[in-house]
């Protein structure tokens, strides 16, 4: 049974949106970004943020009091490409740092429409390759929603120019087919589709594999941890995606959380699931770094 605090999480879902304003019939563009608010929960105690340009982004530099310099964790944001950013997903990004031991890497990542595919995606990789250069002793990548399939995508980005591939990658409640036919989240609204194709310049970009990682040949693909929600309304896009990954011959973990919504974690601490769930994610990536990595795909 899911505890108390889910109730106050999902009011707070529900409360944002319709303050925003946010409908089923339309994407307003202003309405989805005032929706995906500060969670204003605690930080970790004794936590270190600080932050650099690389590129076109301002990249967070996330470190618990624990947290190892030369473990590095990639955390790309959701919002659904056109929404969110440090200020909506800091506490998330703290307390990964806090469970994991690594310092997080968080690119507040151009958004569309005023900045369309590719160029969020490029902030994206243009972090993990600046990390890459300082050579950690271990790198993930992990990302929830529409940051899941940046996330993917990054792998992919980072194989084709021979680059030092993620130690794993971590996808929570990932938005991962941007199909209209064929994605279950994509047909619920109007303004879900409306949001995707606010992303690319042409519809024809919404079948590119990196837009849309249903898409992607996965060879190669480091060990893979999904999270979803029987209440996400992104988990056929998980489970979908993990079949794809285990046919590729990829270490796949897929978890299914009774009742979670989607991207739940954002609410820790206060969630005790999403408290479980990071926790969850921090063990997987302790046992994945463990194991010898396999040579880099080139």
């Amino acid at each position: 049974m899911a505890s108390p605090e889910l109730q106050w999480a999902k009011q707070k879902i529900a409360s944002d949106r319709a303050r925003a304003g946010v409908t089923a019939d339309r994407c307003d563009v202003d309405a989805a970004r005032a929706s995906v608010t500060e969670t204003r929960l605690p930080l970790p105690e004794g936590i270190q943020i600080s932050q650099h340009q690389v590129s076109e982004a301002t990249v967070y530099r996330v470190m618990s009091a624990g947290a190892a310099a030369d473990r590095a964790v990639i955390y790309l944001h959701g919002g659904g490409y056109i929404a969110g950013g440090f200020h909506s997903h800091r506490t998330l990004a703290a307390w990964l740092s806090e469970y994991s031991g690594m310092t997080a890497h968080f690119p507040d990542y151009r958004l569309a429409p005023e900045h369309r595919f590719p160029a969020g995606l490029e902030d994206c990789f243009n972090t993990f390759s600046s990390v890459v250069d300082a050579d950690p002793r271990q790198i993930f990548v992990a990302g929830d929603s529409a940051g899941g399939a940046l996330a993917i995508s990054v792998f992919l980005m980072a194989r084709a120019r021979g680059l030092r591939l993620p130690d794993g990658l971590a996808v929570l409640c990932g938005m991962l087919d941007l199909n209209e036919e064929t994605s279950k989240f994509l047909q619920l609204t109007q303004r879900t589709r409306d949001s995707v194709r606010l992303y690319v310049t042409w519809l024809t970009q919404l079948r590119d594999p990196l837009a849309s990682s249903m898409e992607a040949d996965l060879t190669g693909l480091p060990p893979l941890l999904v999270q979803t929600g029987t209440e996400d309304y992104c988990a056929d896009d998980g489970e979908r995606f993990a079949a794809k990954a285990r046919a590729a011959g990829a270490r796949v973990d897929f978890e299914t959380w009774p009742e979670m919504v989607h991207v739940w974690h954002r609410f820790a601490p206060k969630l005790p699931e999403a408290n479980e769930a990071l926790r969850r994610i921090s063990e997987w990536m302790d046992d994945v770094g463990s194991v010898p990595s396999r040579p880099d795909v080139g």
